[in-house]
């Protein structure tokens, strides 16, 4: 694999690892603390590319607290960087994730309850 594969590789890993806490309906905290006891720091650098420099172990423990095993945490990010447009470090959704972080626990769920309702209708 070359730098740009790779880099859409670890884009790929960083929003699917996103969307596995979003859609458990977890905060950056909890998902930190079943995933190996992860600072939530580590769950942030991760989800918003400021650190695309994550270990196997760092994957490993954060994969134990979800449904996913490793191999499927990771086949399944190679799969979506095959499919991914190219995008910037900044895109459109890193700055909503960015913005949603800043809410508070109560307004995150709610939000999060607004979008599966817009998105079961769809």
């Amino acid at each position: 694999m070359g730098t740009r594969s790779t880099d859409a590789f670890i884009e790929a890993l960083r929003k699917y690892l996103t969307e596995i806490r979003i859609e458990s309906d977890l905060t950056q905290v909890e998902f930190a603390k079943r995933g190996g006891n992860q600072h939530q720091s580590v769950i942030a650098r991760i989800e918003t590319g400021a650190s695309s420099n994550f270990g196997v172990r760092t994957l490993y423990e954060i994969a134990q607290g979800t449904p996913f095993s490793l191999w499927e945490i990771i086949k399944k990010a190679e799969g979506d960087e095959k499919n991914m447009e190219k995008s910037t470090k900044d895109d459109d959704w890193t700055k909503i994730n960015k913005e949603i972080e800043l809410l508070s626990s109560k307004k995150r769920k709610w939000l999060a309850k607004i979008v599966r309702s817009v998105l079961a209708d769809s």
